[in-house]
């Protein structure tokens, strides 16, 4: 399924460079993640299930889906 979510860009999210902070590239994929949960009429509870990664002791990320 595609999505896609219009996204207004703030001048306070862009650095002297003119690029868009990092961090912000992480809150843009969780408004998307959002709305495409709604379009897929999910409920909100499902929205833990689906992780990329989870953190694990020592600061070392584990690949594999949250279960």
């Amino acid at each position: 399924m595609k999505s896609s979510l219009p996204i207004i860009v703030r001048s306070t999210e862009i650095d002297v460079n003119g690029h868009v902070n990092n961090a912000k590239y992480l809150e843009y994929f969780e408004w998307g993640r959002e709305e495409w949960y709604e379009q897929c009429a999910l409920p909100y509870e499902t929205f833990f299930l689906f992780t990329w990664a989870k953190q694990q002791p020592a600061g070392r990320l584990d690949p594999r889906p949250n279960h």
